[in-house]
């Protein structure tokens, strides 16, 4: 099945009741707009369908939930790592024995696992941090931001906290300083002035 922009599965548009079965359903703004296409505009698309009851799907041995595009992003995000709740019915399916999502890249970006799998607790495997410059400067400020302390006050204690340790040991050794002053001279060497045509001086403010 794919999933809407306002949490449905089939056709069942929030709220749906849990135990709903195969039934005649009114269609949601948004999956109406996103058919518009299809239909040759959003006056065509039909006000109404039939689908499947979330109680129905359910009852599969296996469900597949793909997801496209970037505008896909935010439901997948509150599919996958939300709470259960009526308003999206496809939180609904979090206590299926047998499911999986396919994703592509765009419309599983807002997902910890992948923007920042360091924040993950309890998964099947311990977080991690690709060991590239890219990612180092993600954590890093990231982790900076959170806690409201400069770079190069980060403590150990503020890494371990954080699920973080782990980049300052394949980073730095274990050394947190080596690892701050890392980062901010990588940041520090990005800063530049306004470009300035070289023939041309010093700017003058206008009064």
């Amino acid at each position: 099945m794919g999933i809407g922009r306002s949490g449905h599965i089939g056709f069942n548009e929030p709220p749906s009741p849990i135990k709903s079965i195969t039934r005649l359903v009114y269609l949601h703004r948004l999956t109406r707009k996103d058919a518009a296409s299809s239909f040759g505009g959003i006056d065509n698309v039909p006000k109404c369908a039939i689908t499947m009851g979330i109680d129905t799907i359910k009852k599969a041995r296996k469900i597949i939930i793909m997801a496209w595009s970037e505008s896909k992003a935010p439901i997948v995000k509150q599919t996958i790592e939300g709470e259960t709740k009526t308003t999206i019915p496809s939180t609904f399916l979090h206590d299926h024995p047998d499911m999986i999502f396919y994703l592509d890249k765009a419309a599983g970006w807002k997902l910890h696992r992948f923007n920042k799998p360091w924040t993950i607790k309890g998964d099947i495997e311990d977080p991690i941090v690709p060991k590239n410059t890219f990612w180092i400067l993600k954590s890093v400020t990231w982790l900076s931001h959170l806690v409201k302390t400069p770079i190069l006050r980060l403590t150990y204690s503020d890494y371990e906290d954080h699920n973080l340790a782990q980049l300052v040991m394949d980073v730095a050794q274990g050394n947190v300083e080596t690892l701050n002053l890392y980062v901010y001279k990588v940041i520090a060497s990005r800063i530049t002035g306004f470009p300035l045509n070289p023939d041309q001086g010093p700017l003058e403010l206008v009064q």
